[in-house]
């Protein structure tokens, strides 16, 4: 059994699918949120990314990796969400955990282009 993670649209668009990545839920769990009707899944806010993406900046700062800019191409979504990500890194977190932050890093810029333009995504998780 694994953990399944998702970021939707309010219209059920789904953005990104991770699979066993729980540092990245845990990140997101970690801010205020207000879960949706009667379930797990929750709102995820531009704050809440924006919390999210420093520290994954912060970390990758701690290991001495470099932050090179993200070009604004790069953030198209959803059809490129996955642009420029390693092949399988959505389906397990990388046992490196330097491996998993530059990934981390860019998926979550994606995220808060999206959220910006949206007000709010959904996440939805299940294990």
């Amino acid at each position: 059994m694994g953990l399944d993670v998702g970021f939707y649209t309010e219209q059920s668009e789904e953005l990104l699918a991770l699979r066993n990545h729980h540092w990245l839920l845990e990140r997101f769990l970690e801010q205020p949120h207000e879960k949706v009707e009667t379930y797990d899944d929750f709102y995820v806010t531009r704050a809440m990314v924006l919390t999210v993406l420093e520290t994954v900046e912060a970390e990758m700062r701690e290991a001495g990796m470099p932050l090179p800019k993200i070009d604004d191409d790069d953030l198209l979504l959803p059809d490129d969400m996955l642009k420029d990500i390693p092949d399988g890194f959505c389906d397990e977190e990388p046992e490196e955990w330097p491996d998993a932050l530059a990934p981390y890093r860019l998926l979550v810029t994606r995220l808060l282009y999206e959220v910006q333009a949206r007000y709010v995504l959904i996440c939805g998780w299940s294990a």
